[in-house]
């Protein structure tokens, strides 16, 4: 078992940087693994059903607010309160986030399964991909459900600052998660199939992250209501929610209405360029992942200087690796997308 003393000798700059090259290995990781399997899915798949497939996922994420920002707010808590020496706490956020979390996964994966089929309807499908829809929104229901409990232990990996192991069990899942489905797309092209890939995989993640992440706590947590842990995670979740809720409406209403206006064809020729696009939000995530916990720790120990320091230093960083790639892309954009996905798919898409 973990200790809180542990904890703080990792809460070093030395520490911060490890862990970031870390994020930033799996993230990379998931986006050579993006690249090589996108061109496969996409062309075993076609461009109606990809846009079906990419359209589910998209309105998943609407529901992302759901999670109430749980995750965050258990690996805000638990690193300040390592900080502070006062591991038990930790105990308490686990056992009440999973006993909250567990109950909406329970309640929100439902509710998708029931209305998911209907709220399709609403959307530019094609007929013969309406059946198959269907079954695939209510397997994508309890794909949801796992990862919202996945969150907890997954934040308690990451308040224990324990990114080395969080990073191994990205890489195996997402490796994992890649060979199932472009297996599914090369044996059995159909949506069914890729979104129980998915779902196989996402299961698999969150057996491996509960073995790490519930092991680093003194005892293992069962789940129950603790109501001044409750209070806590909900004061500091409930601000994340809100934006959990705008950020969709500003990431991808767009895409709905390409959905419902234009059909699900045109949606891929969009989504795909976007989808390697936004992998570059990887470097700033990576970060951030890597800091919030040392930020929260240094907050349990009072240090506010030297976070305002290291806030200061870390956005100069992201500025600086950011540049060189996006200018790339400003200038040779349409020849990488028409080198990655073929000259069809790249005049398709600059419409």
């Amino acid at each position: 078992m973990a200790t809180s003393s542990q904890s703080a000798r990792a809460g070093s700059s030395e520490a911060v940087a490890r862990n970031f090259l870390w994020n930033l290995s799996a993230g990379g990781w998931g986006v050579l693994l993006a690249l090589v399997s996108t061109p496969i899915v996409v062309h075993r798949l076609g461009a109606s059903a990809y846009g079906v497939y990419a359209l589910l996922g998209v309105l998943l994420a609407y529901l992302k607010f759901t999670e109430l920002g749980l995750s965050r707010a258990v690996e805000r808590h638990a690193a300040a309160a390592l900080g502070a020496d006062q591991e038990s706490r930790v105990v308490s956020y686990a056992e009440t986030a999973l006993w909250l979390q567990g109950s909406m996964a329970l309640v929100v994966g439902t509710a998708v399964a029931l209305g998911g089929p209907a709220l399709l309807g609403l959307f530019e499908v094609p007929p013969e991909y309406s059946a198959e829809a269907a079954l695939a929104i209510r397997l994508m229901a309890a794909g949801m459900a796992v990862s919202f409990v996945t969150g907890i232990p997954n934040a308690l990996l990451r308040a224990y600052q324990r990114f080395s192991t969080l990073n191994r069990i990205r890489i195996g899942s997402q490796t994992l998660l890649t060979a199932l489905v472009v297996t599914a797309a090369l044996v059995h092209p159909t949506l069914v199939a890729l979104v129980l890939a998915t779902v196989i995989g996402g299961a698999v993640r969150l057996g491996l992250v509960a073995v790490f992440g519930l092991r680093l706590l003194p005892r293992l947590p069962r789940p129950r209501l603790d109501r001044e842990s409750l209070r806590e995670l909900l004061s500091f979740g409930g601000s994340l929610t809100l934006a959990t809720l705008v950020a969709p409406v500003l990431v991808h209403s767009e895409k709905l209405l390409m959905g419902a206006l234009v059909g699900t064809a045109a949606l891929t020729y969009y989504i795909v360029p976007y989808r390697i696009l936004s992998r570059f939000s990887l470097v700033s995530g990576a970060l951030s992942n890597a800091l919030f916990p040392f930020l929260s720790d240094l907050e349990g120990r009072g240090s506010h200087l030297r976070m305002r320091r290291t806030t200061g230093r870390a956005t100069s960083l992201l500025a600086w690796l950011l540049l060189p790639p996006f200018a790339l892309i400003l200038i040779a954009g349409d020849r990488l997308l028409a080198l990655w996905m073929g000259e069809d798919f790249a005049h398709q898409a600059r419409g």
